[in-house]
């Protein structure tokens, strides 16, 4: 059971149920969050213990080195409505320091050169 555990933890966040799902919601094609989308990675992250952590995973890759714009747009927003919408455990695991420091904090450094509505 551990081994299958670490396997899993080391498997791409996209390919689980939720990771799709937030994959889907923040793809750089769409000019917005999809309300819609965002619902159904609400009722995703909610559905059982293990998708909190697999949906804030999925978020992390999603926003970590990318330069699309537009999609860490899009997943900001989407942080914002889960946020809002999701358990205890999604809210404690977003808000650890390794996700606030190691994602959030770094969209904010000169370096990465975001567009002032990304750094809001």
């Amino acid at each position: 059971s551990g081994i299958m555990a670490l396997r899993k933890l080391n498997a791409d966040p996209f390919t689980t149920r939720v990771g799709k799902l937030v994959a889907n919601a923040t793809v750089g094609t769409q000019t917005s969050l999809s309300p819609i989308l965002a619902t159904l990675v609400c009722d995703a992250i909610n559905s059982n213990e293990q998708a909190p952590w697999e949906a804030v995973r999925a978020l992390k890759k999603r926003v970590s080195r990318n330069r699309n714009h537009r999609e860490i747009r899009l997943s900001l927003a989407l942080v914002e409505k889960t946020v809002r919408c999701c358990g205890h455990v999604y809210c404690s695991l977003l808000m650890r320091r390794e996700f606030v420091r190691d994602v959030l904090a770094k969209l904010l450094k000169p370096k990465y050169h975001r567009p002032p509505d990304v750094q809001d």
